[in-house]
């Protein structure tokens, strides 16, 4: 049977190979433009400032990402720059400020947040894979998580000897490291069926992509010459910026340095060397690496994690768009545009909240 899945091997890691850069301009700005037609924004939308859809003639504005439903993600991330703006304008009137008084809850418990951009990143990378997947004629990512038995199959590959030498290694040559994190997320959501990670799955021992990882580690120390500290080093700061795409995404504002450490406190957790007491020299290697590196954070921070760049790039790039959606209806006194935002997006943000956290639990 595995022979049967050897050409979409080749084809898929082909693709990954020769992926375009990233433009987290574009991700932000097609962030925007479905966000901003979100209904709760009905009222506000010809205020708010828009921008050239990403990619390019792309002007589909449904609440989705890689086939995910995340208007509410887009709520709480518009409603949180609109609030900010509505709770500084000076005004001494009543009116003013018994919305704002209605909107502060919102703002203090992290209801509206524009935290959700990170969480937003891996399926902005899923649709950059699936873009070049498609190009090329090959299947998609949720074609090939529904292709029975090829999960499996990659999982493993992935985890081969062969692989990780001749290819895993070598991604550090490219300052982005896009193979790597992209080969980790495909294995990921051909497990899942989704690019999105929960704290669940994040923590969980289980997930492909950090026994992956994990392996990725394991087998290039084994292939060092043992007792080289400044080897050791490389191969925990390479695996450590190859973990911030499951770690930043979920945990949120992580530096490098600290998805590495998280990334390598779980591998410590997951290995029992009462069992396997030939993995105990491989752990004491890292923690003296952990330890050496402590004074190398701030270099390796110089990796910054996509989701960081998603967030840093839309709050730069895009802030202001909503911020004048505010500003603009109060310069023509639209009092009525206002006052329906605001109703709507507390209705809707209880209601949405209170479904969102049943449903949660009932997956769980």
């Amino acid at each position: 049977m595995s022979s049967d899945f050897d050409a979409i091997w080749e084809d898929l890691l082909a693709d990954l190979k020769t992926l375009p850069a990233i433009s987290f301009d574009g991700f932000a700005r097609r962030i925007h433009f479905r966000a901003r037609w979100n209904s709760d924004f009905n009222s506000l939308r010809k205020y708010i400032g828009t921008d050239q859809p990403y990619p390019a003639g792309d002007e589909n504005h449904n609440q989705e990402l890689d086939g995910m439903d995340t208007g509410n993600d887009f709520s709480r991330l518009g409603n949180w720059f609109l609030t900010a703006e509505f709770m500084s304008i000076d005004d001494d009137g009543y009116w003013q400020k018994y919305l704002a008084m209605q909107l502060f809850p919102f703002i203090i418990y992290p209801i509206f947040t524009p935290e959700v951009l990170r969480g937003l990143m891996s399926m902005c990378l899923a649709e950059h894979l699936n873009s070049k997947f498609k190009s090329n004629g090959h299947p998609s990512l949720m074609e090939l998580a529904n292709t029975t038995g090829f999960a499996d199959y990659f999982i493993n590959r992935i985890q081969t000897k062969s692989f990780i030498i001749n290819l895993a290694l070598t991604d550090p040559t490219r300052s982005d490291h896009l193979f790597s994190i992209s080969t980790l997320l495909v294995a990921d959501y051909l497990y899942y069926k989704t690019a999105w990670l929960d704290i669940f799955k994040l923590l969980s021992k289980d997930r492909p992509s950090f026994k992956a990882l994990h392996a990725w580690s394991l087998v290039t120390w084994n292939e060092q010459e043992r007792g080289d500290g400044v080897e050791t080093d490389n191969i925990v700061k390479n695996c450590g910026i190859a973990a911030t795409m499951a770690y930043c995404s979920v945990l949120g504002s992580l530096s490098t340095f600290d998805a590495l450490n998280f990334f390598y406190k779980a591998v410590m957790t997951a290995i029992d060397t009462d069992s396997f007491p030939e993995l105990r020299p491989y752990l004491d290697s890292i923690q003296a690496s952990l330890k050496r590196l402590i004074d190398e954070a701030a270099i390796i921070n110089e990796f910054v994690s996509y989701s960081e760049k998603l967030y840093t790039t839309f709050y730069h790039n895009m802030s202001e768009n909503w911020r004048d959606g505010v500003r603009n209806a109060w310069r023509e006194r639209n009092t009525g545009a206002l006052t329906d935002w605001v109703n709507k997006g507390i209705y809707l943000r209880l209601y949405r909240w209170n479904y969102n956290l049943v449903s949660y639990l009932e997956r769980t």
